[in-house]
């Protein structure tokens, strides 16, 4: 419901104060890789009469924009060429004095689908301009909008940056971000409050890599379609979020949806291993449970509930909130037993071995081997202490560490040098 309405819609969140947005892309309108055709372009004062008139032949034409004749126009020239990033037009103007200006594009209508461009005024400020189907017995019509432009001289390029659906929905996203930025910035100076960010989440089921662009536009990015309450969902998921560790850090998270520890039909043991999978993958945690669950009838914690137990597990919640904001790597994987290996502060490291397979195994790992990855954060030492984060066993090793897995289940592991 945003779409379109970016300006308006993150002034009145930030007005709200909240301090979490998911923008989903349900009945996103796609934007098109087509560029228009540029006959001329007018500049006049905002509620004035006068315009200057620039001609398609006085624009800087770069990559494939070209020249072209058409006799049913005013000015018999046009550019074309301007679509998928292929090419672009600079105008080159000058105006009395920094104000806003009335910029009117003459363009050539051809094709009845939408064009779409990008207006820059001194490589600087970008405005959007999406042009509708037009038809009728002129080959020529226009489009509006406001720019700002200095005093002096100054620069206006067209062209169509999109390339792909991954390029729209970038530029979708991106856009409001930085609306909300400007929102809360605009509603702190208004009210003399401190600045209250809002935490921006881009939902649109990693159709478009948002894991590529998504740290340019907001705080996390869902990375595939909905999770479910089964250990198949959990797992599947697992399997792509794990991959892309390359992409997140501080400012910027791989979001692989929602808990579902609890829901469902997953069992215990399932249920530590996706939020111990999720906390090694330093992903956002939100619960996807009933909240009322957890509580007693006198309104308490329900201290004793198996599944908040594991909820507040502040051993595995400090490996996922670690302010590195490092995301685990698979070190090592085999058809049953995946290794991950996530760097902490002070030196240490935590470890997790996850038992895919559907009976119990044996499985093990070297810390001397992690040494040489560059992912370990331990330094050379004589020995290292091992804790176990869900039994809180604790043992000192020289580098070995071995240990039965259940079945579906973890062993995870906070690791430092004695």
């Amino acid at each position: 419901a945003s779409l379109g309405h970016e300006a308006v819609d993150a002034r009145t969140f930030a007005e709200w104060g909240i301090e979490y947005f998911k923008f989903d892309f349900c009945h996103n309108h796609p934007i098109t890789t087509a560029g228009p055709n540029i006959e001329k372009i007018t500049l006049g004062e905002v509620g004035g009469k006068d315009f200057v008139t620039y001609p398609a032949c006085e624009a800087v034409l770069n990559g494939h924009a070209r020249l072209t004749t058409s006799e049913p126009l005013r000015d018999g020239q046009y550019i074309t060429g301007l679509s998928g990033n292929i090419g672009s037009a600079t105008f080159t103007v000058e105006v009395e004095e920094e104000k806003d200006y009335i910029l009117t594009i003459g363009l050539r209508k051809f094709g009845l689908f939408y064009k779409y461009c990008h207006v820059t005024v001194n490589d600087s400020d970008v405005y959007e301009l999406e042009i509708a189907p037009t038809t009728g017995f002129t080959p020529d019509g226009r489009q509006q909008l406001i720019i700002h432009l200095m005093q002096g001289v100054n620069t206006i390029k067209i062209h169509n940056p999109i390339t792909s659906r991954m390029d729209g929905a970038a530029v979708q996203y991106i856009k409001m971000g930085k609306e909300l930025k400007k929102a809360t910035k605009a509603v702190a100076e208004a009210t003399g409050k401190p600045e209250k960010p809002i935490c921006y989440s881009i939902c649109e089921w990693g159709f478009n890599r948002p894991w590529k662009w998504g740290k340019e536009a907001g705080n996390l990015w869902r990375t595939t379609l909905d999770i479910k309450p089964f250990w198949a969902s959990v797992v599947g998921i697992y399997e792509i979020n794990v991959k892309l560790a390359k992409y997140a850090g501080p400012g910027g998270w791989n979001d692989p949806d929602m808990l579902e520890v609890g829901n469902g039909n997953l069992t215990e043991e399932e249920n530590r291993s996706h939020f111990s999978l999720w906390c090694m993958m330093a992903a956002p945690l939100i619960l996807g449970n009933d909240l009322r669950n957890f509580v007693k009838a006198d309104g308490t914690p329900d201290s004793d509930d198996p599944t908040l137990r594991i909820l507040t597990n502040r051993d595995l919640l400090a490996i996922d909130q670690d302010v590195l904001g490092i995301q685990c790597r698979r070190h090592k994987t085999t058809v049953k037993v995946d290794t991950l290996v996530k760097p902490l502060s002070g030196g240490e490291t935590a470890v997790c071995l996850f038992n895919k397979f559907g009976e119990e195994e044996e499985a093990s790992f070297n810390i001397r081997e992690l040494l040489k990855t560059e992912y370990c954060n331990l330094p050379e030492a004589e020995s290292y202490e091992c804790t176990e984060l869900w039994s809180g066993e604790c043992e000192e090793t020289d580098g070995e560490i071995s240990a039965m897995v259940p079945a579906h289940g973890v062993k995870v592991y906070r690791i430092k040098a004695k």
